[in-house]
């Protein structure tokens, strides 16, 4: 579930920047170019937000398995994006070209790794 959202116009960039949270935490920001055509940005905020949606469950149902887990905060790297978690004294993390892939990743990752 997502909770807090927030969306803005960056005056300085010709886009605009949809900062939310979960349950555990800030969820990666979107960032939407403003071409001028609503329907085109509108598809592209629906598009991203179905992603972050798929990324607030894989967190829930992670943090439902292990309750004890604390997710740690996103980064951006060269090569792409890394996300991870701290569980039973264990950090895992997963890295991918997005975060909704990372997010992916990192579910299997801990579900192989722990079970």
């Amino acid at each position: 579930m997502i909770g807090k959202v927030s969306a803005a116009k960056d005056p300085e960039l010709p886009e605009f920047r949809i900062v939310s949270h979960d349950l555990h935490g800030p969820l990666p920001e979107i960032a939407v170019l403003d071409t001028g055509d609503h329907t085109e940005i509108l598809e592209t905020v629906s598009r991203e937000a179905a992603k972050l949606n798929a990324i607030a469950r894989h967190r829930e149902e992670l943090a439902v398995t292990y309750q004890a887990c604390q997710f740690l905060p996103h980064k951006i790297l060269d090569s792409g994006v890394v996300v991870g978690m701290q569980v039973e004294r264990r950090t895992i993390l997963a890295e991918a070209p997005t975060f909704w892939q990372a997010y992916g990743k990192l579910r299997q990752r801990v579900f192989r790794k722990l079970s």
